[in-house]
């Protein structure tokens, strides 16, 4: 007899029930199937980097970054903003041209440009520092400048005004979004932003500018670089995380930009999926980034998985906790499972070799993994094939709930036949 439409039916509801879309059937305990971890060329792959660590794909960026939280790490971001949110008044910079005006002593005034060195020179005078002042801290040096050691005996009123502002630029280097079309998401990437004179920009504003932090990025480790325009110079660095910003920037205190300054976004650390995933390759870890997470991020279990999930480190190996968070560099190998059995015979829609699930499978559930019957196929003729034994499986009375199906598990190597029918 032919498999009909009610039959067809039944055999879809029994099989979700028996686990075909879920948690298979565990085998009997006379005789069932005992998982035995295949081995994949990629294990050694895995130990490989294991032992080696994860090589960087940005190590240029991570220098950068080291080298920035050892310098000046006790700075945050309440040494950046300001208490009333106002932005700072800018100060002068190479190139700067300013009009120096000295009140009752033509002489001196004029139209003069800041140096390369960060001077100005006052006419028949001398030159005096003035980058990094604002034009009202410069008119003040200026008018003591002029008494001691100037020509003047009593200082005169200065006045100082910026003509023509040279170009001013930050930066941003690391993980944001703008650079991952320059370079496909590798490499460090710099993006640089004009910074006028007369329009505050802040450090906010500016991750804005470059279409936002990437999600690769470490937000919760930002920094930024400033130039210490002090006469100790060197860098000061500021070290806070994006939300610490955003709120701070939403309550009327944003983080003032510089000239020059520089915003440093790290890369999160990886972790690398190895063998029976859906994608396996290197994934981004955040803090709290679970084995089980990883596995989730990589597509889940192939179909091909089997038992024995292990995590790598170093030259430890163990068998993974899915719970166990994890650590920059570790390794997650899934083992492919190699065990396979057989469905074949013209009853079958797609016959051939079928993954031996590690939790056990029946001879329903590989005819099910193999399409099913054909429409010529016979449930009544249903065999397993064992080392010369001929086991009858009685499909109909396990469709009809008169037979369990767990009895009928199979074992690595087993052949299910299918037969066609002869009506």
């Amino acid at each position: 007899m032919r498999f009909g439409f009610a039959h067809a039916l039944k055999a879809c509801l029994l099989l979700a029930a028996v686990g075909c879309n879920g948690t298979p059937t565990p085998p009997p305990t006379d005789g069932g199937f005992e998982a035995t971890p295949g081995k994949d060329e990629q294990l050694a792959t895995a130990r490989a980097l294991a032992l080696k660590g994860t090589p960087s794909s940005t190590p240029e960026l991570d220098l950068l970054v080291q080298l920035a939280q050892e310098t000046t790490p006790e700075l945050g971001l309440e040494d950046l903003v300001s208490d009333d949110g106002r932005p700072p008044t800018p100060t002068l910079v190479p190139g700067d041209a300013v009009e120096i005006a000295v009140f009752g002593h033509e002489a001196y005034t004029g139209v003069t440009q800041v140096a390369p060195d960060g001077s100005v020179a006052i006419t028949a005078v001398g030159s005096i520092k003035a980058v990094g002042l604002t034009t009202t801290q410069l008119a003040q040096s200026i008018a003591k400048f002029l008494v001691d050691p100037g020509p003047l005996k009593e200082a005169a009123p200065v006045t100082v005004r910026l003509e023509t502002p040279a170009e001013r630029l930050v930066s941003v280097v690391g993980r944001v979004r703008a650079h991952r079309v320059q370079e496909g998401g590798a490499g460090l990437s710099t993006s640089l932003i004009p910074l006028t004179p007369y329009k505050p920009l802040s450090v906010y504003d500016l991750i804005d500018r470059v279409q936002g932090l990437d999600t690769d990025s470490a937000g919760e480790r930002l920094t930024l670089v400033r130039r210490d325009r002090s006469a100790q110079g060197g860098v000061r660095c500021y070290h806070f995380g994006f939300e610490e910003l955003l709120k701070a920037h939403l309550v009327g205190h944003p983080a003032w930009l510089e000239a020059d300054d520089q915003l440093v976004v790290p890369r999160l650390p990886v972790a690398h999926v190895f063998g029976a995933v859906v994608a396996p390759g290197p994934y981004s870890l955040r803090e709290s980034t679970t084995v089980a997470a990883l596995l989730v991020a990589a597509g889940g279990l192939s179909p091909t998985a089997g038992s024995g999930i292990l995590l790598l480190e170093g030259s430890e190996e163990k068998e993974a906790d899915k719970a166990h968070v994890l650590s920059p560099g570790q390794v997650i190998y899934v083992p492919q499972n190699t065990q396979r059995v057989y469905v074949v015979g013209g009853g079958i829609a797609n016959p051939g070799p079928i993954p031996l699930d590690v939790a056990g499978m029946s001879a329903l559930q590989a005819i099910a993994a193999a399409g099913w019957f054909s429409p010529t196929g016979d449930p009544g003729g249903v065999e397993i094939l064992r080392n010369g034994q001929r086991i009858p499986v009685p499909v109909n009375d396990i469709l009809a709930g008169q037979a369990k199906d767990a009895r009928y598990s199979l074992r690595a190597n087993d052949t299910v036949l299918v037969p066609e029918s002869i009506w």
